[in-house]
């Protein structure tokens, strides 16, 4: 015989209006008492979240602010003040998450690290096109990364060592590459 399911396995919106009712009408021994419960916890974990979330889409802005000036424009600083905004008004609306503000600004900026190395792989990739594609391309990308690296727009060149690898023995490449990709190879050793 299968378990019994109930509304709030059915249908959570058709639960969620009855245990309203349920309790404005003061009948909490009809009430959904344990999911209710679950319910309400889970929102203040979905603040929580936002937190975090609202955080990390700000400081990868800032990030990106400082290590991609020539990308800056008015749009790009509205979004950071957009993103600033928010972030306060959440804090506002659940002042409970100021205390919670160093655990989340360490999880953010884990996350939003991890989003600027993922551009670091993009850029590899973008070089193994141009790679098959245009040589001379390929000398202007090696240009920008070194300079990328250099300024710390770029992040953990090892995890593009494979295409740098291929390109430092190259020989028909040209040979500035080649020595580019050699000098991002040592470095990113170190």
């Amino acid at each position: 015989m299968p378990a019994k399911t109930t509304l709030y396995d059915r249908d959570f919106f058709a639960w969620s209006f009855e245990q309203a009712k349920l309790l404005r009408a003061g009948r909490l021994a009809d009430a959904d008492i344990e999911h209710i419960a679950e319910e309400i916890e889970s929102m203040g974990r979905t603040e929580k979240r936002e937190l975090i979330s609202r955080l990390s889409v700000l400081l990868l802005h800032l990030l990106k602010w400082r290590y991609q000036p020539e990308k800056r424009s008015p749009g790009w600083e509205a979004g950071i003040r957009v993103q600033r905004n928010r972030l306060a008004d959440h804090l506002d609306d659940n002042p409970s998450l100021k205390p919670l503000l160093p655990q989340a600004l360490a999880s953010a900026y884990r996350d939003a690290a991890l989003e600027a190395v993922a551009e670091t792989i993009l850029e590899g990739a973008r070089m193994e096109l141009l790679l098959q594609h245009d040589r001379l391309g390929l000398d202007a990308e090696m240009e920008f990364l070194v300079e990328a690296v250099d300024d710390g727009r770029a992040q953990q060149v090892c995890v593009i060592r494979e295409i740098l690898e291929q390109l430092a023995q190259d020989e028909t490449v040209l040979e500035r590459v080649r020595k580019r990709a050699r000098m991002l190879l040592r470095q990113g050793s170190t």
